[in-house]
């Protein structure tokens, strides 16, 4: 949010999330549900025309590739594999451990809790983005065989379209249903809005934090080198070319870039198959998934629209 009355400025903070928040967040999950299950009972009838939001679970190739991620994780933070292997097997998910549990399991002390952030983090990115379509699918997330829009309408075109058919099936004749060719096309339109919607606010959402990221940083950068704050930060993730760090204040991601480094240590980044590990040939450079860091600005490289930052583990 804005840090004063000049909106010139931004000030980045984690708001708690109030109870009533998450209360109403269950009541709007089997809202959801329970208008799906109608649809699903419903939808042979050529009066309803609906839409379902489906989320599909990841394939095993990821999971494979989480699994072997954790391994590595395990040998290069010297943590017990009894406590931190997740126990899954190649190519199945159905009876064993799902990662929920994984995570929930995890030890909750200071001296590892850079660690199971940056695991829970990496657990997220394995999510397939949910779409909406024309007929119903599983819910991965939720764990549902159906899933639709019905709470906050007015918030995306699915539901306000979704809350149009059951209202026209429901109501036996007091709304009347549209044409069904209309409605056909219509909801072929509804499904390309909404699915580009999500793609729309990911943009919307990156250049956001592009201004309150920039906005920090300038005035670190406006300081002398030797003065400018150092950030603690934990690493999430690696790349051939980049290294994803969360802050811990304020809690925003940012990158380091390979290039950078290597440009700037006159040295070559490798990042190992197990995708934890990105580093020097010499080990001077070693950047592992759940390692704190520091990290000072450096400059802003304008042509690509990027902050340098210079990372400590000292």
């Amino acid at each position: 949010h804005y840090a004063d009355d000049s909106r010139e400025h931004f000030e980045i903070s984690d708001d708690p999330r109030l109870a009533s928040e998450s209360w109403n967040e269950q009541i709007s999950l089997l809202c959801n549900y329970e208008g799906a299950k109608l649809l699903m009972e419903e939808q042979a009838h050529r009066e309803i025309q609906p839409v379902f939001r489906v989320h599909e679970p990841p394939n095993a190739e990821r999971l494979k590739k989480f699994s072997r991620l954790l391994n590595r994780l395990i040998d290069a933070h010297g943590l017990s594999r009894e406590v931190w292997v997740w126990r899954w097997r190649d190519g199945s998910y159905g009876d064993q451990e799902t990662i929920a549990h994984y995570l929930r399991r995890l030890p909750r002390d200071a001296e590892t809790d850079a660690v199971r952030r940056a695991i829970t983090h990496q657990a997220q990115m394995l999510n397939n983005a949910s779409v909406f379509t024309a007929v119903p699918g599983p819910h991965h997330s939720l764990k549902l065989d159906g899933y639709a829009r019905f709470s906050s309408p007015m918030r995306e075109v699915a539901g306000i379209f979704t809350h149009k058919e059951i209202l026209e099936f429901c109501t036996c004749g007091d709304v009347p249903p549209a044409a069904v060719e209309d409605d056909l096309a219509l909801r072929e339109q509804v499904i390309e809005a909404a699915n580009r919607a999500r793609s729309v606010q990911k943009k919307l959402t990156k250049a956001v934090y592009k201004l309150a990221i920039d906005d920090l940083f300038e005035a670190d950068l406006a300081q002398p080198l030797d003065a400018r704050p150092e950030r603690m930060g934990t690493v999430y993730g690696v790349r051939p070319s980049r290294v994803y760090v969360r802050l811990d204040e304020p809690a925003i991601d940012v990158k380091l870039y390979a290039d950078a480094l290597e440009a700037e240590h006159d040295t070559q980044l490798t990042m190992e198959r197990s995708q934890a590990v990105l580093s020097s040939p010499d080990d001077g450079l070693r950047f592992v998934v759940g390692a704190r860091l520091r990290l000072r600005v450096v400059r802003y490289d304008s042509p690509q629209e990027r902050w340098i930052l210079q990372p400590r583990t000292d």
